[in-house]
């Protein structure tokens, strides 16, 4: 079963809470930036 965890980070350049979702351990990693004003996994 895949792992799913979420991180939140404060961004000091920003001034906003940034939330980060984390799938799996292995693999290629990919980064995926979400619609402005939408959820981490909102893509």
């Amino acid at each position: 079963m895949p792992s799913r965890y979420d991180i939140n980070h404060f961004s000091n350049h920003l001034w906003r809470n940034m939330n980060i979702r984390v799938y799996g351990t292995k693999g290629w990693p990919l980064l995926v930036f979400p619609t402005q004003d939408a959820m981490c996994d909102n893509y």
